[in-house]
């Protein structure tokens, strides 16, 4: 079989489906972090996984909902490692080093050049089956596949993510530091007008929405991944925190910080559900749900 070949077949029994391949481009190994170090030497090409994640709309979630279920940087690493181990097998001459969100690329500008998606206005990767409702894993490698032939393209630009952005944080420029999102998990949160956009936003966690408002969201299908439906839960409380917070996106960033995050959108009244159980992968189905967002 010749490395494309095998690279197609390691991908689809790996469950990586969504999966595109560009040249090696040292410009886009930019961002420090000590995992640069692990890029091989002489990397010729980066294969570029989107790994869908989208499990359900609960409306009533006050995580986003990249966080609802284990922490992706272990589901995903766990997928991406069990391509590697194929690749390693079948070119055994070649080089192979998985990353997935701590890596030193720039993960979206990768995947658009390798194919398998398109920049939104709001930054995020939008691929053609799942939306932006992915995570973003490269295998850096010195084998030659081919690169995708025309990576590129761009959202509908319709602007509704920067329309329905209530702290004005998508402009002509990000501005990271109005980002709802960016603000739930900074460890000094002292600005009362930051204090005020984490009470109106009503996530302990993150936000969803710009991504709620993307017309190419709506047709956006469910993971087939079943790691991706265990142990969810939608809604963390002061009371179930504990319980929850070990083997979480979030939970490097401490109790102490989603402690403040709770008591700043609380509500009067409020309840403490347990971990939400839900349907397994298979009663989903790879198909789509029709509009996604549950708003």
């Amino acid at each position: 079989m010749q490395p494309d070949e095998i690279l197609a077949s390691a991908c689809a029994g790996a469950g990586l489906t969504e999966t595109g391949v560009c040249a090696y481009d040292p410009a886009l190994a930019h961002i420090p972090t000590r995992a640069r170090s692990r890029i091989p030497e002489g990397c010729r090409s980066l294969v570029v996984a989107a790994i869908p994640y989208y499990t359900g709309a609960y409306p009533h979630r006050n995580l986003a909902r990249y966080a609802l279920s284990e922490d992706y940087h272990d589901l995903c690493m766990a997928r991406l490692e069990r391509l590697c181990a194929a690749l390693r097998e079948r070119l055994p001459g070649d080089r192979f080093a998985a990353f997935a969100d701590i890596s030193p690329f720039d993960e979206v500008e990768a995947a658009v050049r390798a194919g398998v998606g398109v920049r939104g206005e709001n930054g995020l990767l939008i691929n053609p089956r799942y939306g932006s409702y992915v995570f973003i894993g490269e295998i850096a490698s010195t084998a030659a596949f081919t690169p995708a032939a025309s990576g590129g393209g761009h959202c509908l630009r319709c602007g509704r993510c920067r329309a329905a952005c209530p702290s004005g944080a998508l402009g002509e420029d990000f501005r990271r530091e109005r980002c709802r999102s960016h603000l739930t998990q900074q460890k000094r949160l002292e600005d009362p007008e930051q204090q005020a956009q984490v009470a109106a936003g009503g996530y302990a966690w993150g936000c969803d929405r710009c991504a709620d408002v993307c017309p190419m969201n709506r047709e956006a299908r469910y993971t087939p991944l079943p790691e991706f439906y265990r142990n969810i839960c939608a809604v963390l409380t002061q009371t179930n925190l504990e319980a929850v917070l070990a083997g979480r996106a979030y939970a490097y960033k401490g109790a102490a910080l989603l402690r403040r995050n709770l008591a700043l959108i609380s509500q009067p009244g409020e309840t403490a559900p347990a971990i939400l159980a839900t349907k397994g992968a298979t009663e989903y189905g790879d198909h789509h749900p029709g509009t996604v967002s549950g708003i």
